[in-house]
């Protein structure tokens, strides 16, 4: 299956050319989930969303609706893949509480990541 989204659902500028100006900024996801299937969560990076959010963002989307969750960087750019089991726990609970929802996970590297560093 090919599911197609954009990297996030809460653009502003969106207002009025994707999103009815009478949607509100908490309604901005399910109005979205309503016109594509998935979405890169790429706040992931810089901090794992509260599981009381997953719950909402969970609760906001229609059956089959995926979320991708971006690595954060502590794992990715920080530790650059070492030493990061607990930071890797943490984003396999947080992929666990979307459910149903959680859809891959993706690693974005440093540029200058390579096997020697």
């Amino acid at each position: 299956m090919i599911a197609l989204g954009t990297s996030s659902w809460s653009f502003e500028a969106w207002r009025g050319v994707f999103y009815p100006e009478s949607v509100s900024k908490t309604g901005m996801l399910a109005h979205y989930a309503c016109q594509f299937p998935t979405v890169e969560v790429n706040t992931s990076f810089y901090a794992l969303p509260a599981p009381t959010t997953l719950i909402k963002w969970v609760e906001s989307v229609p059956q089959g609706f995926t979320f991708a969750l971006k690595f954060p960087k502590r794992i990715s750019h920080e530790k650059r893949l070492t030493d990061c089991e607990a930071e890797t726990r943490a984003l396999i609970d947080a992929l666990q509480a979307l459910g149903d929802c959680a859809g891959p996970a993706f690693l974005q590297l440093p540029p200058d990541f390579s096997r020697q560093r």
